[in-house]
Parts: C-alpha cells; structure tokens; sequence
C-alpha cells in the first residue's frame, strides 16, 4: 500500500508495525497518522517506507517557515469582438468571434463605462480582465467596452456596424436567409438591398462587404450587401474548339464561346494538350466563372 501523507509517498508494507488502536484496515483518506520510516531522497523527489504507524499526530508544534499568503489565482485578459451572449445586466455569458472564448459577467464584475453592460452587444469589441473557472471560461472582475470599434449608436439603442469577409454557410431561403461570416450570423430580411447580385448570389465562398445594424436582443439584420466576389461553380460539357491560343501546358480555348483555360494540373485524356487544335472536339470539367472556365480535366474526342 502506498500513502500520500503531505505530498510525500509512504509505503506500507508486511514488514511495517502499527501502533494500538491503528491497523492496516483503518488507513482511509482523511486520518491523521504518526510514521517513522526510512526517509529516501531521489531524482523524483522523496519516499518513505513505513517502518511504524500510529494513529494521531506527534504532540508540540512543527518546526518550520511562517507560512505566507496563499497565491490567488492568475489574472488573464483577453480582449475581442463579441459575436453573441445570453443573460440578462449583470449576469452575462458573453462568446468572443473566433478563439476569443468566453466571459462571464455577474454583479461583483465592474463595467467601464457604468452603462457598458447594458451596451453589449454582437459586433461590439470588450476588453475583459479575471480569472478562467473549471471549464476554461473568463469569470470577469472588469468588463471595458473598446471605444475604438466602429460601431455607431443608432435609433432605438441600435448599433451600426459594417465589415467585409467570406461567407462560410449559409441557411433559409430568399429572402430570409442567416448567413455565417467570420463567426459572425447576419440575417437578412426583404428589406436588404443588394449590389453586384441578388439575394440567389449568396452561397459559402462568396466575398460580401455588409451594412447591418445591430438588435437590441444581439441579432445582426443587414441592410445592404456587396457581392464583391462569387466562387466559380462546378461545370461539364463538351463541344467543339473554335479557336486556341497559349502554349502547352497552358492553353485558352474558346468552347461554344467560353474561354476554357488549361493549366499544368489539368489531365488530359484521349490524346495530349498539343493534340488540341481548331475543330477538336473535347468534354470539359472544371470551375466557371465570369471570366470563363478553368479545367480540370480535358478528354479528348475521336
């Protein structure tokens, strides 16, 4: 048997003697106990084998250090952009975009400004100052709103906020859809206008510039969306070339008057990239889009 008497392991075994009342049975967590063993210092720390135990701690004090303050747990600031929360002043539970985490506010957290926590909202950047818990969260003994984010107080306590970034999902139909944009969910409504495109442009990939605004509940409603950039859609057909431009590997041919470019990964089959010429029939996979289509894989026609 092994024990942890004081941090130290203590090894009880046949040969060790125990006082009266103590026995072997009544060694359980939480007894006071007396030892003298063989004290072994090594490279792991100490050991001690138990030569004699009894029950009860040896009278008169324990020399030692004067004991010093207990170390209180370690202070952590994050800082970061909030994308949701939940609760209700002063009891938050805030989620930072990205690997920012999660605060947790109560009525011992100090807020700068006194009406920040009533402020809080998604888009909104807080610097937050505390200790995380057992599951890794920030419980915050201050909450600061950064006065540098580029929000802009409007009408009925809500916040105009604007950003650009790819959409990663997309749910719901036009036009009501919710769209995910670096961790940030922006619904749009029949009211949101659109430049460059429609509400039916919007799929993962596509590059937006979005004007919202903010809800008072934390949701974000955008009012108008620039498409900047939409991912090219997978596409195969076949025709015939019209016309070919380039050098091999890297050709432009013009297929029922879309450019089709090949590059060095686009595989070939049923002949070469210098078999292509003027009348030659092909079948194109790739990736179209406005410019034309980027093959993937080219097969060539008897």
């Amino acid at each position: 048997m092994v024990l942890t008497i004081l941090g130290v392991p203590v090894t009880v075994n046949a040969a060790t003697t125990f006082t009266a009342p103590a026995t072997c049975a009544s060694l359980v967590s939480g007894t006071t106990v007396t030892v003298h063993g063989l004290l072994t210092v090594g490279a792991g720390g100490m050991s001690v084998v138990a030569t004699n135990v009894a029950l009860g701690a040896t009278p008169g004090p324990t020399p030692g250090p004067t004991p010093g303050p207990t170390p209180g747990p370690t202070v952590v600031e994050v800082e970061g952009t909030v994308a949701s929360f939940t609760g209700a002043c002063p009891a938050l539970t805030i989620t930072l975009v990205g690997t920012g985490g999660v605060v947790v506010t109560s009525a011992a957290t100090v807020f700068d400004p006194a009406t920040a926590c009533a402020q809080i909202a998604a888009g909104k950047k807080i610097e937050a100052k505390g200790s995380r818990n057992a599951t890794g969260q920030l419980v915050a003994t201050k909450v600061e709103l950064d006065d540098d984010d580029d929000t802009e107080r409007g009408p009925g306590g809500k916040n105009k906020v604007g950003g650009e970034g790819t959409i990663g999902a997309v749910t719901g139909a036009c036009p009501t859809l919710t769209l995910v944009i670096t961790g940030h969910r922006v619904q749009t409504t029949a009211a949101t206008v659109y430049t460059n495109g429609t509400c039916a442009t919007l799929r993962p990939g596509t590059k937006v510039k979005v004007d919202a605004e903010t809800q008072p509940d934390g949701s974000i409603i955008a009012e108008k969306i620039e498409i900047e950039k939409v991912p090219g859609k997978s596409i195969s057909g076949d025709g015939t070339v019209s016309s070919v431009s380039g050098t091999c590997p890297a050709l432009t041919m013009m297929v029922k008057g879309y450019p089709v470019r090949t590059s060095a990964t686009t595989v070939f089959t049923g002949g070469t990239c210098a078999s292509i010429t003027s009348g030659t029939k092909v079948d194109v996979t790739g990736v179209a889009d406005d410019t034309g289509v980027d093959a993937s894989a080219v097969a060539i026609k008897k």
